[in-house]
């Protein structure tokens, strides 16, 4: 009897082992799954949420004008990640869903090193991001090593979208947003002024944020639109600035109405 009762309580604990060995053995294959890392993880997730492709380390974009150089750096990428998922926090998932019209392939960002032109005179000789649509997809590369991460996603961002327009009665009348006889530079290399910029001692001559926004139209709605979504009290204090940033709100509602669900344009909300 008393080797039967031996024999059970063996066997029950046989049992247990098996269950404790087997659960315990699935645990840990799921922690320590190399591909599961908190970047991947964060990566992925605002992949799935925002419907875009966002590419970091090795994962380099190849182009003619730049060479870029990449970054491993976890202590540089996993707060940029954590940066951009507080800017995408701004947009409802389905507005990206724009860069898929028309059968293209959607929005690829790629952060990346050091970024440097290949062929000089034709560009800024250190840039820290820059857009382009390649092979029916939108891109944005952003040199991740510049403190200034959020103004530079939003601004390549606003010239992605830009880039889906594709028409030129969009922002027909910007120009008269501008001082009467205002030409823009329509160059990244010619040396400019602060004429109408912030730097200008009389406010109700500021028109542009920086010298960078008198390059060229779309830069100077890309300066004005990272201001905007970072809520920058310029946009409000200035007249000119204020005007451009209410008709940039207004016309980009008009094409993309999702855009009123976004929290971007709190900045011109009325005050109460």
């Amino acid at each position: 009897m008393n080797k039967i009762y031996l024999l059970i309580i063996f066997f029950l604990c046989l049992i247990i082992c098996i269950i404790s060995n087997t659960s315990f053995n699935y645990s840990k294959s799921n922690i320590s799954n190399p591909s599961a890392t908190p970047n991947t993880n964060l990566k992925t997730e605002l992949e799935n949420l925002y419907h875009l492709n966002i590419y970091t380390k090795n994962e380099t974009f190849l182009n003619s004008n730049f060479n870029l150089e990449a970054l491993t750096n976890d202590n540089i990428i996993t707060p940029t990640l954590i940066t951009l998922k507080e800017s995408l926090a701004k947009f409802p998932p389905e507005f990206f869903n724009i860069f898929f019209e028309n059968n293209y392939e959607g929005l690829n960002i790629y952060l990346t090193g050091k970024l440097t032109p290949k062929e000089s005179g034709t560009t800024i000789s250190d840039p820290a991001a820059f857009s382009l649509v390649s092979n029916s997809k939108y891109i944005m590369v952003i040199d991740i090593t510049n403190s200034s991460f959020a103004n530079l996603f939003y601004h390549e961002l606003m010239h992605n979208i830009e880039f889906t327009l594709n028409t030129e009665y969009a922002f027909a009348d910007w120009n008269s947003l501008n001082p009467n006889n205002f030409l823009y530079d329509l160059s990244y290399t010619k040396e400019s002024n602060s004429t109408y910029t912030l730097n200008n001692i009389s406010p109700k001559d500021i028109y542009f944020i920086d010298s960078y926004s008198k390059t060229y139209p779309d830069e100077d709605r890309a300066r004005i639109f990272e201001n905007i979504c970072l809520q920058s009290s310029n946009i409000t204090k200035y007249e000119h600035l204020y005007s451009k940033a209410k008709y940039l709100q207004e016309e980009l509602l008009s094409y993309y109405p999702i855009l009123k669900e976004s929290s971007i344009f709190d900045l011109l909300l009325p005050s109460n």
